[in-house]
């Protein structure tokens, strides 16, 4: 199954494809794509979608 969601992630002085991907990812879901759409003082908002295992 294919979800999207938006989460947010602490900010970094290095932002690095890496860096979004390490804390989106988990065990138990791919991730397809994401991409940065917002930002506040302390996180940037990113919308991701991914595959889920069951």
């Amino acid at each position: 199954m294919i979800i999207t969601e938006t989460v947010k992630i602490e900010k970094t002085d290095d932002l690095t494809s890496g860096y979004v991907e390490s804390k989106i990812k988990d065990p138990s879901i791919n991730p397809l794509r994401w991409a940065i759409v917002g930002e506040d003082t302390d996180y940037w908002t990113v919308s991701v979608s991914y595959e889920t295992y069951s």
